[in-house]
């Protein structure tokens, strides 16, 4: 399994044969996370769960893209969450099952407070 540009690509061991290949987001796969019989993807503009045959499960998108100015702690995998951070510092949480944003705190009230 392999990001390449807004491609995962599935390929067999160790003849490196195509499995299948899917369009996981409109710009850039950063990278993916095996969960459960399935796989999560971080892309730029997209959090995806993908099918162990490449199929969409679920796809979400935020206010921006998914990554930070520093590129730290802009995305994890934990239990059945995933925490990102977009561009400007929204903080999202999502259900790894369902794909369903359960927490969400945008700039304008992290500062407010």
């Amino acid at each position: 399994m392999l990001c390449c540009s807004d491609h995962v690509f599935c390929l067999s061991v160790p003849s490196l044969v195509l499995q299948w290949k899917t369009e996981a987001d409109d710009a850039t796969c950063f990278e993916i996370f095996k969960y459960e019989d399935s796989y999560i993807v971080h892309g730029e503009l997209a959090i995806t769960r993908l099918n162990r045959n490449g199929e969409i499960l679920w796809q979400q998108s935020g206010r921006d893209i998914f990554t930070t100015p520093n590129g730290k702690d802009d995305f994890t995998l934990k239990d059945n969450y995933v925490y990102a951070t977009d561009w400007e510092g929204n903080r999202y949480v999502l259900d790894c099952r369902n794909g369903d944003v359960i927490g969400d705190d945008p700039v304008a009230t992290r500062t407010s407070r």
